[in-house]
């Protein structure tokens, strides 16, 4: 479900300049109210939007931009042998 959507000029498409909104929305439902999880793509996946909602104790999930450190960290943990059976396969 979508909560809010809003659109800005093409030269300003970074998240940045829609946190001060998020942020006033979250803050305006209860604590019982508040969707379960934010949802974002990658250029959501930066400190100031993750620090902002861990602030409000507020759940999120982003896309993850593979770059080379990625990548390498994802080879890493792929190896490991301690995975968890989830019951998916």
């Amino acid at each position: 479900m979508v909560l809010d959507a809003q659109l800005q000029a093409g030269n300003r498409h970074s998240p940045c300049y829609g946190r001060p909104s998020l942020k006033a929305l979250i803050e305006s439902f209860s604590a019982d109210e508040r969707p379960p999880l934010v949802r974002g793509d990658c250029a959501y996946g930066v400190d100031g939007e993750m620090l902002q909602l861990e602030e409000l104790v507020q759940a999120y999930l982003f896309k993850l931009r593979k770059s080379v450190g990625v990548k390498q960290l994802i080879k890493r943990q792929w190896q490991r042998q301690n995975w968890s059976d989830m019951g998916q396969g």
